[in-house]
This record gives C-alpha cells, sequence and structure tokens, in this order.
C-alpha cells in the first residue's frame, strides 16, 4: 500500500518510471503454479515496455496538439493569461475527464497490485505467475483505451469552445 501511494502522490514522469520498477520487480518476485510455468520474466518486460512506449506515444503525439489547441481558445476569446486558466479549466476538468482520470487512476493501481511483492528484490529467481500476464495485458489495454479516450474528449471540448467563440 505504501508503494502504491508513493507512485500516486508523484509526478507523471517519475509515477511512470516507479510504475515500471515496480511491475518489472514485482513480476519476477511471484511464484508460478507448475501448469502455468511457460512464461517467462521477458514475457512480462515486453508486455510493459511495448504498453509503456505506447503510452509514452500518445503524450508525445498528443500533448503539442492539445497546446496548440488551448493557444487558439485564448486568441478566440481573446483572454487575459490569468482569464484562461480559470476559463478554460472547465472545459479541460469536465465529469468525463474526471471518470477518465478515476479509470487511469484505477488501471495503474490494478497494474500494481498485479505484481503483489512490494520488497523491489531484484535478486530473486521465483518463476514469475504466469496466469497474470494476461491480467496485465488486459490492464494495459483498458489504460491505453482510457487515455486515448481521454485525448480525443479534450481535443473535442476545446475544439468546441473554439466553434463557439464570437466573432473578433
Amino acid at each position: 500500500m505504501l508503494y502504491t501511494l508513493k507512485v500516486m502522490r508523484a509526478s507523471r514522469e517519475s509515477r511512470r518510471a516507479w510504475l515500471w520498477l515496480g511491475l518489472v520487480t514485482s513480476f519476477i518476485t511471484v511464484a508460478a503454479t507448475p501448469a502455468l510455468a511457460d512464461c517467462k520474466r521477458a514475457d512480462f518486460e515486453a508486455v510493459v515496455d511495448k504498453s509503456g512506449t505506447t503510452l509514452a506515444r500518445l503524450n508525445r503525439e498528443n500533448r503539442p496538439v492539445l497546446q496548440r489547441k488551448l493557444r487558439a481558445l485564448k486568441t478566440a476569446y481573446a483572454w487575459s493569461q490569468s482569464e484562461f486558466q480559470t476559463k478554460a479549466a472547465p472545459i479541460v476538468a469536465d465529469a468525463t475527464t474526471r471518470k477518465l482520470d478515476i479509470v487511469i487512476r484505477d488501471e495503474l493501481t490494478a497494474i500494481n497490485d498485479l505484481g503483489g511483492d512490494e520488497t523491489g528484490d531484484e535478486t530473486t529467481t521465483a518463476t514469475p505467475d504466469c496466469s497474470l500476464l494476461k491480467s496485465l495485458e488486459a490492464s494495459f489495454d483498458r489504460l491505453i483505451d482510457a487515455v486515448q479516450t481521454k485525448w480525443s474528449h479534450l481535443f473535442k471540448q476545446v475544439d468546441a469552445a473554439i466553434a463557439s467563440a464570437p466573432a473578433q
């Protein structure tokens, strides 16, 4: 639980780094059931790496687009910086965005919880629990879907606000 609290309080970048570290070290410390011992640490690392790469790409591609749209919104309404900060907040932090933030937080927590062991001991040679691999993939899929949905929603919200701006 302490590890989860640390992750949730950290910045986005450090949260992602803690998540990756926690996932990799946690999954390699969990003992596997004999019938499912056909996966390797590398299989878990591949899921984490692929998902992390996808999430980083989504942020890298979408952040500058959103920033341009927000600048256009500020210009469309001729807002000062303080007006922009006050008046744009409800546009980008509406009920849908808050719900998506909850989904994202819950998926990050679920991914962290799948690891089970919070010792961070990387020296263990225990076999990973292969039954967790599909759950990990599914959680990352839901996380990626929620992040994509949030970006799309933010773009739609800002575009609608720009479209309803008074003509200047």
